[in-house]
């Protein structure tokens, strides 16, 4: 992990304006179809190219219990997640690379990129997904598609206007393949303030497995399943709880005060390198394209 205070930014996944904390969050619940338990069309989930400032920390198990506890008070559900009675939801990606992990290893136009299918639950629904950091900004673009149409990106054919087009040509242009699954329990709460939309997300009980043999000439996975299994039985980073404060453009009053409440310090956490160098790359292992000191895209989970 990596001691950084700059701020980064992502995809925001919610749109309306918003003025208060949980009172003008049950006002974002009212304008999203369906309660805050009901997935929407995907529609609310479509295809964005946007960013938003983002901040990681990473907290003890004990500080996590006391950080959700503030955000039941302080923040209302994010009206996209569907939850169980403990108001979690599972997210389960699987991250690619290329044969030579060049996504891993920061090479050329790579290192500020993350491709990864993403499985939330235990919906039939797959989002295809690119996470890039583009001069200070992390934007996501992220694509639906039928569970059945994961062929499509790496076999046969897709049918005409396929939405995942954009996905398939970066997969075979840059040879990608599965490298790593990562799977967690994630908490969320978002938040109507002055400056915009803002949402918190706390993940903990991370797990997963490599999908390559060690080393950098491995072979890929025969398949590109994403997970839709319980955490039980998975490969466990112990203790790893990230909490991400995403906001439009200062930081809110409200994340100041849970940070000051708290005593939490920014970090550059990355879920993806995590899981690379535990089940997939030695430490000592160096992959070409790698820069000595340059963590910049290392934040990107």
């Amino acid at each position: 992990m990596h001691a950084s205070a700059e701020p980064e930014r992502s995809q925001p996944e919610f749109g309306p304006r918003m003025t208060g904390s949980k009172e003008a969050g049950a006002a974002l619940s009212s304008t999203v179809s369906g309660s805050s338990n009901t997935t929407p069309p995907n529609r609310s989930r479509s295809d964005h190219r946007f960013g938003q400032y983002e901040l990681k920390f990473l907290l003890s198990e004990g500080q996590a219990a006391q950080v959700i506890d503030w955000a039941r008070i302080h923040m209302a559900r994010d009206p996209v997640a569907l939850c169980d009675e403990s108001e979690m939801y599972q997210v389960h990606s699987v991250y690619l690379d290329t044969p030579a992990l060049g996504v891993f290893g920061r090479a050329g136009a790579l290192r500020t990129r993350k491709y990864r299918l993403r499985r939330y639950g235990h919906e039939e629904t797959i989002w295809l997904e690119r996470k890039a950091k583009v001069r200070g900004r992390v934007k996501k673009r992220r694509t639906a598609i039928q569970e059945n149409q994961l062929a499509c990106l790496h076999q046969q054919a897709p049918p005409p206007h396929w939405p995942g087009h954009w996905f398939r040509r970066r997969v075979q242009l840059r040879q990608l393949q599965p490298v790593c699954s990562v799977t967690y329990e994630r908490f969320a709460r978002v938040g109507l303030t002055p400056e915009g939309p803002i949402r918190m997300t706390l993940d903990r009980a991370i797990g997963g497995s490599g999908l390559l043999e060690s080393g950098v000439d491995s072979q890929p996975a025969a398949n590109w399943e994403v997970p839709r299994s319980s955490l039980s039985g998975l490969n466990r980073l112990s203790g790893l709880c990230i909490l991400e404060l995403k906001y439009p453009t200062t930081l809110p009053a409200l994340f100041k005060g849970v940070m000051s409440d708290f005593t939490l310090d920014p970090l550059k956490v990355s879920k993806f390198r995590t899981c690379m160098e535990t089940w997939v790359v030695p430490p000592a292992e160096e992959i070409a394209g790698d820069v000595s000191g340059s963590d910049e895209s290392r934040a990107v989970a």
